[in-house]
């Protein structure tokens, strides 16, 4: 799987058993927004645009696959991919009243938005990660350190 290696499962029959194992994974980016709107998918999504990112994280950073927005009020979520990107999407300046200035925001059409069990097709499971070569323990329900869980720990494998 990702560590090159060919996987050898004994007494597999390619014409009746079913291999769970992806080829490879790959490791995207994908961005969570909290929003304070209240949602429950695409379908419902209060406004015609969607604050996407400010223009500074997109250009200094990873570039996101996707961006997830959370709704706080119902925990529910929607999302989108950067694979719809077209002319549609501009940069705004939007007033931020969390910073206090206007802050320059790649805004998009909310005919992008698309609903979370669209997304979870595409990711790997608990389960599956077993499949991966390395240390997974940060993917896991249980995994890593989040943001405002505490102190921040160092990982020695790095």
């Amino acid at each position: 799987m990702a560590h090159g290696k060919k996987l050898v499962l004994p007494n597999h029959n390619p014409r009746t058993d079913f291999c769970p194992t992806p080829d490879c994974v790959g490791l995207v980016a994908i961005e969570v927004k909290l929003r304070g709107l209240k949602f429950t998918g695409p379908k419902d999504y209060p406004y015609d645009t969607v604050f996407v990112d400010d223009e500074s994280g997109l250009k200094n950073g990873p570039q996101p696959w996707a961006w997830v927005f959370l709704s706080k009020p119902t925990g529910a979520w929607c999302w989108i991919s950067a694979l719809d990107r077209d002319d549609s999407w501009e940069f705004q300046d939007i007033w931020d009243s969390m910073r206090g200035f206007k802050v320059s925001t790649l805004v998009a059409p909310t005919k992008f938005l698309r609903p979370a069990d669209t997304l979870l097709q595409y990711l790997c499971t608990e389960d599956q990660l077993q499949w991966v070569d390395g240390d997974m323990q940060a993917f896991r329900q249980d995994g890593g350190d989040g943001e405002g869980d505490g102190e921040a720990k160092s990982n020695p494998d790095l």
